[in-house]
This record gives structure tokens, C-alpha cells and sequence, in this order.
């Protein structure tokens, strides 16, 4: 008990730092949970994964984008190792995966990331669902930077039917998804639709 104790302290001191923007120590606070969880429950723990993911955001943050990578794909094998291909923590770790990509310029790979992501939610939550809708927006964006508008428009539709049905964080309103769909229109010359 006084091990986790002290695990979770770091925990919440590294994401204190991180939310000052002070990412060095951040980063120092996540690498001393990170020891205090593998001495705790192993190295292959969903602990492990979730600080590693931790650890990997920062590091890309900082534009260290090798090492952030190695600890999101040791993140993505604990995961399955631990809850199997379909589980909704592997697909998460596949979205996240797929941001760095993109951030990175490594569209590809984020596309093939956000594929897999996409396709476990599916099969976990079903169509309607807040993850769902979340996955679609970031492609959609990710397709927005590649100037593939058809793309997008189709991503951004699936999104707004979400949005129509379920209100969450998540989700851009109905509003903001209509606003960027017109907006993608316009590029495009077709301006009525657009209206």
C-alpha cells in the first residue's frame, strides 16, 4: 500500500508539472512513478502501460518524437499482452500512437493507426458511440492536413451523425462539425452546399 501510495504521488506531481507546462520535471515525476510501478506489479502492469503513455506524450511534447515512439509502441505490447487485440485500451494506445504520427508528418502511419483504433471500437461499442465519433474526427482532421476533402467530408459526416444522437466531450458539437464541413466545402468551390 505505501509503495502505490508513493507511485500515485508521483503520478500527480508529474501531471501538476505537465499542466504548468513544465515538462522537464513532468517528465522526471513520470520516470520515478514509472520505477515505483515496475517494482510494484512488474513491467508488463496496465500501470506500466499507462505511465509509459505518459511518458511517451511528454517526450513527444518535447519534440522527442524516437523516444516517445518506443514507449507508446512498449505501451501498445503490454496492452495486448495484457487484454488481448479487440480491447478498448489497445485501441486507445493506436489513437494515441496515431496523433504522434501525425504531429510527427508521418500521416501514413497515423491513417494505419487510426484504421486499427477504429475498427476495435467498432467492434466494442458499436456505431453510436462517443470513441467512435472521436476516432472519425481525428481522421477526419488528419485527412483535412492531407487536403484530401472527400475524405474528410465522409469522416466528418459519420462524426455528425454521432453528434446528432450522443452529447460528450468527446464529440465536437453539431455546430462545430457543420461549421467545418462548410468550411471544407468552400475550399472546394462547391459553395451551395457549403450554405
Amino acid at each position: 500500500l505505501y509503495r502505490q501510495l508513493v507511485a500515485d504521488s508521483f503520478f500527480n506531481m508529474a501531471s501538476m508539472c505537465r499542466s504548468m507546462n513544465n515538462f522537464d520535471e513532468a517528465l522526471e515525476m513520470y520516470e520515478m512513478n514509472h520505477a515505483v510501478e515496475e517494482k510494484i506489479h512488474g513491467e508488463d502492469h496496465p500501470n506500466a502501460a499507462g505511465v509509459c503513455e505518459n511518458m511517451a506524450a511528454m517526450y513527444c511534447t518535447q519534440g522527442k518524437h524516437e523516444a516517445g515512439m518506443a514507449l507508446f509502441k512498449k505501451a501498445l505490447a503490454i496492452r495486448v499482452k495484457q487484454d488481448g487485440e479487440d480491447h478498448p485500451d489497445v485501441a486507445s494506445a493506436y489513437n494515441n500512437m496515431a496523433v504522434a504520427y501525425g504531429e510527427q508528418g508521418r500521416h501514413e502511419e497515423a491513417l494505419v493507426m487510426f484504421s486499427k483504433s477504429l475498427a476495435i471500437k467498432l467492434k466494442v461499442y458499436g456505431e453510436n458511440h462517443p470513441e467512435v465519433a472521436a476516432v472519425y474526427d481525428n481522421t477526419a482532421n488528419l485527412y483535412v492536413t492531407l487536403g484530401r476533402h472527400e475524405d474528410a467530408l465522409e469522416m466528418f459526416t459519420k462524426c455528425l451523425a454521432i453528434s446528432m444522437v450522443v452529447k460528450h466531450p468527446y464529440v465536437p458539437d453539431v455546430p462545430t462539425l457543420f461549421f467545418r464541413m462548410a468550411f471544407l466545402r468552400g475550399k472546394q468551390g462547391r459553395y451551395l452546399e457549403a450554405l
